[in-house]
């Protein structure tokens, strides 16, 4: 892409490579090296490629070869048709995009002339998400490649699999160039937002970047872009974005990887980062925003703490992933990234600050060893995947490489171990092969209970690895997927932390470049036969099931809900909504008649106080100002404040 034309110039080609860009055979190539001491790795069988004539899928990344590199090609997996197996998106570049029907067995069928989708091109990243809140999931299109139309296209779902572009219906704007889309309830209002990072960099002459937009949802199937009214930085170059509650107060703040032409060999201190093509601004390093919840106006407050988080948080890399999980097992919350050269573990302290575990924990992996660290070798990591790959419950982490310039890469993999919180990560290689590897998405496509993955390619193509790792199910490896159903929170239950065997997982956090995975939680049990699920809802009602027996998939129901009807009106002093709650317990009941329930806002005059309707439900009327405002709703059970907070726009 375009920022990757910087890269080059700054950095410089890389040295020759025996294999064309666009072939991604190949064996293990330098796998059986660490980069971190030369010993050897031992191997082992965790997948197994399934061919293109058994699967169905057949798709080539087709980039704009009049940019002299290309960024990412993603792909988006989840159950677009509503029959319980994971169908795919696949973005070709300027190529068509295809939508893919799982019909089991690896065996998918390419539905994209009845998809709506129309095999629109000129397209690099693809997203799905619940994001109207109507049960089904929609889809987001975009192009890394700077270009005059637009790059970032809205389907909303039908319910069946079929798609009609409302890009301009509901209210997304041409943007220069796009990276990464990632729905998240930002504003805590129980509505999915649309974060969508941009990389602002001028790669033709015509093509202007601009800023990340923040889509606030409005909850009328239309959506307004806020970024800047919330101050956000203008420079952007962003590559990914992860939401994720790292202070633990209930809302989600935003880790933001940026692009600064720094290849990190390992070496300190960091070099300076490269200047903006035709600036005399370095590229801007990464941004950890703490959401600081909403303000008077209604709108979230968002402040950039990068300079007191710690400095290693500022340090200039290339963010292109970003897995957000505590992976020291200290249970304060971790950011792992992916980028040029040596990787960066922000191990997380109490209190927001962040230091450099990443030699500690062996994560480093800058290059294959035996040669020399240069730029024709340290690992392009692009994204990675953090789950128990083998089911023994410890997680473990695949990075997918790929050069900047097409030459073929290992693939990175550490398998997980330890206990008593002190996780521990040890290179192995496997049976993923070298490839010009961009994205790289988990999830289980064939339902037997492991994490297979799909792994997209520069100018290669789009590739499934079948899990082999173990035998899931009776007799073998135990696991739970847990699907988090949401009432009161934002849809597909995104933002909730769900903890099993002392592992906790936040749904829906994004990360992963131009691409997205279902919204869910996934766990290797190893030997047990049961496990207890809890559940933290962003709203801050909590859940607790179990336990219960393992190698299944469980549903966890929001014990509580909100409802609003409507949620705009007109701002003429007269119009009313009807604000709803039914508050529950964490064993999924009721909590029952008798509450001591508060409904407020400091917009609109109430009606009346709380009624209790006797059979657990408490309602409140608000009138309309007479002035447009949005008013924050406030509630609260038995003394203590739900964290989400619904928004009725006086218009």
């Amino acid at each position: 892409m375009a920022g990757l034309v910087v890269l080059a110039a700054a950095c410089g080609g890389g040295g020759p490579s025996s294999a064309s860009a666009g072939d991604d055979g190949g064996g293990a190539g330098d796998a059986g090296d660490d980069g971190e001491g030369g010993s050897a790795v031992p191997y082992v069988s965790w997948f197994r490629e399934v061919p293109a004539s058994l699967s169905g899928i057949a798709v080539t990344h087709q980039p704009d070869l009049a940019l002299p590199l290309s960024g990412g090609i993603g792909v988006a997996v989840g159950d677009v048709d509503g029959d319980g197996k994971p169908d795919i998106v696949a973005p070709s570049g300027l190529g068509p995009t295809y939508v893919f029907k799982n019909y089991g067995s690896w065996r998918f069928t390419d539905v994209t002339a009845k998809s709506g989708v129309d095999g629109r091109g000129v397209a690099s990243g693809a997203s799905l998400c619940d994001v109207d809140g109507d049960g089904d999931l929609d889809l987001f299109l975009s192009t890394d490649e700077p270009r005059p139309d637009t790059t970032l296209f809205f389907y909303r779902n039908h319910g069946d699999g079929t798609f009609a572009d409302e890009t301009t219906a509901a209210g997304f704007a041409p943007l220069g160039a796009v990276t990464s889309v990632v729905c998240a309830d930002l504003d805590g209002d129980g509505l999915l937002d649309v974060y969508v990072s941009c990389y602002a960099f001028v790669g033709k002459a015509g093509f202007p970047g601009r800023q990340d937009a923040f889509y606030r949802n409005r909850g009328d199937g239309t959506f307004v872009d806020v970024a800047p009214r919330l101050g956000f930085d203008a420079q952007g170059l962003t590559w990914t974005v992860a939401a994720y509650d790292y202070d633990g107060d209930g809302d989600l703040d935003l880790y933001v990887g940026n692009d600064t032409f720094v290849e990190d060999d390992g070496g300190r201190p960091l070099p300076a980062p490269s200047n903006i093509a035709g600036t005399n601004a370095p590229g801007p390093g990464d941004a950890l925003l703490r959401n600081d919840g909403p303000g008077a106006d209604g709108y979230p407050v968002f402040t950039n703490v990068t300079a007191t988080a710690g400095a290693v948080v500022g340090e200039p890399r290339g963010t292109m992933g970003i897995v957000a999980e505590d992976m020291t097992g200290d249970g304060v919350p971790d950011y792992y990234l992916s980028n040029y050269g040596r990787k960066a573990l922000l191990a997380g302290a109490p209190g927001g600050t962040f230091a450099d575990r990443t030699a500690d924990l062996g994560l480093e992996a800058i290059a294959p060893a035996g040669g020399p660290v240069d730029r024709s070798t340290m690992f392009v990591s692009w994204g990675g995947a953090l789950e128990d790959f083998d089911l023994d419950g410890a997680r473990d982490l695949v990075l997918a490489n790929g050069s900047l310039h097409g030459e073929q890469q290992a693939q990175t993999v550490w398998r997980g171990g330890g206990t008593g919180g002190a996780p521990s990560y040890a290179p192995v290689q496997t049976d993923l092969p070298d490839m010009v590897a961009r994205a790289l998405v988990a999830t289980d496509l064939d339902g037997d209970g492991d994490e297979d993955v799909v792994v997209t390619s520069w100018r290669g193509a789009t590739r499934l690895f079948e899990n082999i790792a173990s035998t899931p199910g009776a007799g073998g490896a135990g696991w739970l997927r847990v699907v988090a159903r949401a009432h009161a929170s934002a849809p597909e239950g995104r933002g909730a932390v769900v903890t099993v065997a002392g592992v906790a997982r936040t749904i829906g956090v994004g990360g992963v470049i131009d691409s997205s995975k279902p919204a869910e939680a996934r766990f290797g049990l190893g030997s047990a036969t049961s496990a207890t699920v809890d559940v933290r809802w962003p709203s801050g009602f909590t859940s607790k099931v179990g336990p219960v027996p393992a190698n299944q998939v469980i549903s966890v129901d929001e014990p509580g809900s909100i409802t609003i009807t409507p949620r705009f009106l007109p701002a003429d002093g007269l119009a009313t909504a009807i604000v709803l709650v039914k508050p529950g317990k964490p064993d999924g009941t009721l909590l029952g008649p008798g509450a001591a329930v508060t409904i407020d806002s400091a917009v609109g005059k109430w009606a009346g106080l709380v009624l209790d309707v006797g059979d657990g439900t408490y309602v409140r009327t608000l009138i309309a100002p007479t002035a447009a405002a949005l008013a924050v709703v406030k509630i609260t059970v038995n003394g203590v404040p739900l964290t989400v907070y619904p928004r009725i726009e006086f218009r």
